[in-house]
């Protein structure tokens, strides 16, 4: 459900998972900032503007790492729920729906 690739058939039971082979091969490349590991599993990376840390979301949430779903504006057709995940550095920024829609429209 992190990866922008995928999502679950029925949200409810969280199964089956749709769209894996559709995963970037690249996120499989990148080291997770907590386990340091790269090729084990795909990776997200912080949302906050040209930051390059990423994690496992598995590894995200056992580390606490700053992880939530929310809604936020469309702009320019993009999505209208933002998958948050904020790295140790940028943890304390504060959720800004229309921000974070701007952010995300941009890396389209």
């Amino acid at each position: 459900m992190w990866l922008p690739e995928t999502s679950f058939k029925n949200p409810q039971t969280m199964s089956p998972v749709l769209g894996a082979g559709a995963v970037d091969r690249e996120r499989w490349r990148i080291q997770c900032g907590v386990c340091g590991t790269t090729g084990k599993g795909a990776v997200v990376q912080c949302i906050y503007p040209n930051c390059k840390w990423a994690v496992h979301p598995l590894c995200g949430y056992e580390s606490k790492t700053r992880m939530f779903i929310d809604e936020i504006p469309v702009v320019d057709g993009g999505d209208d729920v933002a998958k948050c995940i904020f790295c140790p550095l940028h943890h304390d920024v504060e959720f800004k729906p229309m921000e974070v829609a701007r952010w995300i429209a941009k890396e389209r």
